[in-house]
C-alpha cells in the first residue's frame, strides 16, 4: 500500500502501543515525581530496551516504592497491579496465567499491610477482653498445688 491508498476491510486492528507515565493519571499526577522508576535503581545495559526503564520499581506485593526513601511513604499503600508491573513482578494482572500467583501475592500484601496499621487497635481490644470463657464447676486458679 502506499499513502493515500484505500482499503475495503471487515474489521481492523490497530496496535499503537502504550506509554507508562503516571503523570498522564489525573490521580497520579501529583506525586508522579517521587515514584521509583526502574531507571533511578539500576543502568541498563544498552540491549535493553530503554522503556523498561520506565516501568514502576515496584516492592514485594505490587505496591510503589518511593524514588528518595522518606519523601513519599504514602506510595507504599498504592498498588500497580497492572501490565506495568511485568518489569517486576513477572506475570500479574496482565495476563491470565499468572493470576494464581500474583493475586495471593497481592491479597496477601493489603491484609497484612492493613493488619499492620491497625495493630496497637488490634491489641489494645485483645487485652481489654474480659469475658469469661471458661466457666464451671472447676476452680481454674492457679494454687501452690498447680504452681510446681
Amino acid at each position: 500500500m502506499e499513502a493515500g491508498d484505500h482499503i475495503r476491510v471487515d474489521f481492523l486492528i490497530a496496535a499503537v502501543g502504550f506509554k507508562i507515565d503516571f503523570g498522564l493519571r489525573p490521580e497520579l499526577a501529583k506525586f508522579s515525581d517521587k515514584i521509583a522508576l526502574w531507571n533511578d535503581r539500576i543502568t541498563l545495559p544498552k540491549s535493553v530496551p530503554a522503556v523498561v526503564g520506565t516501568y514502576p520499581h515496584l516492592g514485594p506485593t505490587f505496591e510503589l516504592e518511593e524514588k528518595i526513601p522518606g519523601t513519599a511513604p504514602y506510595l507504599r499503600r498504592i498498588r500497580n497491579f497492572t501490565y506495568g508491573a511485568m518489569v517486576s513482578m513477572g506475570l500479574s494482572g496482565s495476563a491470565l496465567s499468572g493470576l494464581r500467583i500474583s493475586v495471593p501475592r497481592l491479597v496477601s500484601g493489603i491484609t497484612r499491610d492493613l493488619f499492620i496499621e491497625s495493630a496497637a487497635d488490634q491489641f489494645k481490644g485483645l487485652t481489654a477482653h474480659s469475658d469469661l470463657e471458661l466457666v464451671g464447676p472447676l476452680d481454674f486458679r492457679r494454687t501452690e498445688a498447680t504452681a510446681s
